[in-house]
């Protein structure tokens, strides 16, 4: 066999082989979570339940609290003013340190489901179907772990049940490790994924590897629905597993599209976030923290 035909049929074997491990790798777009039951039905498998796993992000995928105060919207349009003025926040008396107050907000304000069926979804999938499933949060650990905890508590969603492979106790010895910029401390810890800001795609990667270890099972999540409202992070996600995916593992990035509405904040929103306003919500806030001060 001449050397061109030689070529010619490892081309073909290298090209399908690429193309089987690309298609392992998909992205959607859903405007229910309700949506995420026809990949469930698809791709699960009756021998083996943990074969399939799922990943939710946690603001505005599965909690909310938009568009009130404490908010992600809430939030930027407050960095949005101090763009503006440099002391506009020192009005609040809480000099630059938005995300701490932030974070008190979070502990005190109950956050709600996204959807009246989101908590049955979940617990269906996770309790009743017996697939692995935890959420993951941009939120670092040292800063939200009691906040987590109380809305999760709050909403019945309890991710210790079924996390992915072994997920340390609040109760055991936790070994922190800092984020990439040195800004806050991950933690996978009672079936919260505290991903501190770094790279969702990068860190579910890495855990999915080290839980096969730990669990001595490789067949630990051979499908991942990961589900996401940011797009930058269903985007992470597909492009990580797309570019490099030495496990064969099939995952399914879907981007949740229902926190749209929330992107463009109402008249109505910033009349009430503005502390200055009469009988704004701000306003209540505002004249709390001053007698607490």
């Amino acid at each position: 066999m001449n050397k061109y035909f030689i070529g010619l049929i490892l081309g073909v074997i290298v090209t399908k082989f690429s193309c089987a491990t690309n298609n392992l790798v998909e992205s959607s777009s859903i405007d229910k979570l309700a949506e995420i039951n026809n990949y469930v039905k698809q791709y699960q498998t009756a021998k083996q339940s943990s074969q399939l796993c799922l990943i939710y992000d946690l603001d505005n995928t599965i909690l909310t609290q938009e568009p009130k105060l404490g908010s992600d919207a809430w939030t930027q349009w407050n960095i949005s003013l101090e763009s503006q003025d440099l002391h506009k926040l020192e009005n609040w008396g809480i000099s630059h340190n938005l995300y701490s107050l932030e974070g008190a907000l979070r502990f005190f304000m109950l956050y709600k489901p996204t959807e009246s069926t989101t908590v049955d979804i979940i617990n269906q999938l996770k309790d009743v179907q017996h697939h692995p499933s935890i959420v993951m949060t941009a939120r670092s650990f040292e800063r939200y772990f009691a906040a987590t905890e109380n809305q999760l508590a709050h909403n019945n969603l309890d991710f210790k049940t079924n996390p992915i492979g072994i997920s340390p106790s609040s109760k055991d010895q936790l070994l922190l490790q800092p984020n990439k910029h040195a800004t806050g401390y991950k933690a996978y810890i009672d079936g919260v994924y505290y991903s501190a800001d770094d790279n969702k795609g990068e860190e579910i990667a890495q855990l999915i590897q080290q839980q096969r270890k730990i669990t001595k099972n490789n067949n630990l999540c051979q499908t991942l629905i990961f589900v996401d409202n940011s797009l930058t992070n269903a985007r992470n996600v597909y492009n990580k597993f797309k570019q490099s995916n030495p496990a064969k593992i099939h995952v399914i990035s879907l981007r949740y599209s229902a926190y749209d509405q929330y992107n463009k904040v109402s008249e109505s929103s910033l009349k009430d976030w503005d502390y200055q306003a009469k009988n704004s919500t701000a306003q209540t806030l505002f004249k709390l923290i001053k007698q607490l001060n």
